[in-house]
């Protein structure tokens, strides 16, 4: 964990449960990223504050922000993985070269 009292959270998987739950950790005052494959998906969330793709209709927290870069994860203190199950292998994959074990 960081020293700051803010928790920072990733969420990797922009789908609706991925979008769902950085919903709820946004508003449980955590520092909230969330990873999308989808570049339409990180502009939607980042400019318009909401999933259209996956969760249209449901206003987001402005404090949500949305990359497709893993290396955006780096500096998370705890990651989520909501991929479909199908996508977990190659996900986490790509993901392991930028995180640490430390």
């Amino acid at each position: 964990m960081t020293t700051s009292s803010q928790t920072k959270i990733g969420i990797v998987g922009g789908g609706a449960w991925g979008t769902a739950l950085a919903a709820v950790s946004a508003r449980a005052g955590t520092d909230t990223l969330i990873w999308a494959r989808e570049p339409e998906v990180v502009a939607s969330i980042n400019t318009e504050h909401e999933n259209k793709m996956f969760l249209g209709g449901v206003a987001l927290p402005d404090a949500i922000r949305a990359t497709a870069n893993y290396a955006d994860l780096t500096d998370r203190d705890m990651l989520l993985v909501v991929t479909p199950a199908q996508a977990l292998r190659p996900v986490i994959a790509d993901l392991a070269p930028h995180i640490s074990t430390s």
